[in-house]
């Protein structure tokens, strides 16, 4: 019989100051993960443009007809508003070209550097008549001072049930526009910060019960882990398993050197395990890494700042 330690002979490895052996990219230099609120997306029955026309906060833009695009647009004409102090804006979007699409639509996009604030949602919802859908939520993680590029997302990063799509040249993709849930990974220049965006939609959150701002604490506890998870593949626990299913030494060198050419992508390296090596549950062979601290960190930070429903709010609230 051929040993775990023999085989693990044969599997490339790379050792850290204190002797214990680990994969490449592992060691985090330090420590800095923001959550922010990047877009919020309303739509609405009622037409709310007047309420923040001369308005002390916000300063209009004006409205124009959307340009024509190949990709279907639900909206023909937009009004944009912008915060006076800060870098803040919203888009009020009206005349849909179908009876089946809501009146109006409102977006909030948030400053690069502070994401969407709660008085300044809140500034917004508080003049909305006649109530909102919440269809949109874009929440992004800013991470600074580390090893956390695309690479690393690409080899350690998993998001549920989002595969990964074609990326762009500056961006990673997993999920899709008309799925509940697409993530995109990329360095922001604006800040100086790579940025991990994951953009929630309607399914997403009809599913989890998210109606308004006062549910983002139940958000922030729901992302961590089950839709962003950073892990490896534990070789020792896979060769564990796989001797426990009787392969051979040889055979058993064999899937890890091909898991281990994969590993550029866990993604991939999952797949061949549950596909070809039929492992039903992967994630045994999985251990997570130091990075999920920082994400629930920053959820932790992210969540403090947003109310919890506590009294019964006016007509505008959206809430019912």
């Amino acid at each position: 019989a051929v040993s775990a330690e023999h085989i693990c002979c044969h599997i490339p490895r790379v050792r850290t100051q204190n002797g214990k052996r680990q994969p490449p990219n592992l060691r985090l230099e330090t420590s800095s993960c923001m959550c922010k609120l990047d877009r919020l997306r309303l739509s609405l029955a009622q037409n709310p443009t007047e309420a923040f026309l001369d308005h002390p906060v916000f300063h209009s833009l004006g409205g124009h007809r959307l340009k024509k695009s190949d990709r279907f647009q639900p909206y023909t004409q937009a009004h944009w508003f912008e915060h006076r102090t800060s870098g803040m804006k919203f888009s009020i979007e009206s005349k849909p070209p179908m009876r089946w699409i809501p009146p109006y639509r409102i977006t909030l996009f948030g400053d690069d550097k502070t994401g969407l604030l709660p008085e300044e949602v809140f500034g917004v919802l508080e003049l909305l008549v006649g109530g909102f859908k919440l269809t949109l939520v874009e929440i992004a993680l800013d991470f600074e001072g580390t090893k956390v590029n695309r690479s690393y997302i690409r080899r350690y990063g998993l998001f549920g049930r989002s595969q990964p799509k074609p990326s762009g040249k500056v961006t990673d993709y997993w999920g899709t526009r008309k799925g509940s849930k697409l993530v995109k990974s990329y360095w922001k220049p604006e800040i100086g910060k790579f940025r991990l965006e994951l953009e929630l939609h309607s399914r997403f959150l009809r599913r989890h019960d998210i109606k308004d701002p006062y549910d983002f604490q139940t958000l922030a506890q729901l992302l961590p882990r089950h839709h962003i998870w950073f892990t490896k593949i534990d070789d020792l626990k896979l060769i564990d398993h796989l001797r426990r299913r009787g392969l051979t030494g040889e055979e058993i060198i064999r899937i890890c050197r091909h898991v281990d050419a994969l590993k550029k992508s866990i993604h991939a390296a999952l797949s061949y395990l549950h596909r070809k090596v039929r492992i039903n549950n992967v994630r045994r062979v999985l251990t997570p890494l130091r990075t999920n601290q920082l994400v629930r960190g920053a959820f932790t930070k992210f969540s403090a700042d947003w109310p919890e429903f506590e009294h019964a709010p006016d007509e505008g609230s959206g809430r019912k």
